[in-house]
């Protein structure tokens, strides 16, 4: 059984994103743990603000105003470009993690066979036994076989010339991948 096919930018990004979920998810805590320390953080920030404020409302007839409010204004731009920043960061990762001239982007061809998975380009070949192959996911528009945690060969289903395909796909995969999920 073969495929043939070039992965795209918004491909890769989904399975980036399907694939940061999967590790996450794997720490039962670890959302948990994040919201806890961004709480925390949050929280001393508030009480440095409010401990503040109180101290200008109490000598509010003694001290100046103004510079209360320039660092209110300041915290806030602040927040806003740490916002901003962010996403920006997130969006130029996403841009610039593949290259034009790698083997990601590139015509490739992945065979099934009973010993495993080929997947073939102009880089080269990469072959893998059924026994590396440790998983099998889907996403929207992907078909994941994840030979780590978070590394796995992708077949977009739109490679796919109908839905019989990619189920007979999905049904040999399934019965020679380890599946340790």
């Amino acid at each position: 059984m073969e495929v043939k096919f070039a992965l795209n930018r918004p491909e890769f990004a989904e399975f980036i994103n399907a694939a940061t979920h999967r590790v996450q998810s794997r720490d039962k805590h670890a959302s948990l743990k994040a919201t806890l320390a961004n709480l925390a953080l949050w929280l001393l920030i508030g009480l440095g603000f409010a401990a503040v404020v109180q101290f200008y409302q109490r000598n509010h007839e003694s001290v100046d105003m103004l510079p209360l409010y320039l660092a209110v204004g300041a915290w806030l731009c602040a927040f806003v470009l740490y916002l901003f920043w962010g996403v920006e960061q997130q969006k130029h990762l996403m841009r610039n993690m593949l290259s034009d001239s790698g083997c990601t982007l590139i015509e490739q061809q992945v065979v099934l066979t009973s010993d495993g998975v080929t997947v073939t380009s102009a880089m080269g070949t990469q072959s893998v036994a059924w026994e590396g192959v440790l998983d099998y996911d889907e996403t929207a528009s992907l078909l994941c076989l994840y030979v780590d945690n978070s590394i796995a060969l992708l077949v977009p289903k739109r490679a796919f010339e109908d839905e019989s395909d990619m189920a007979a796909f999905k049904q040999f995969v399934s019965a020679n991948c380890r599946c340790d999920s």
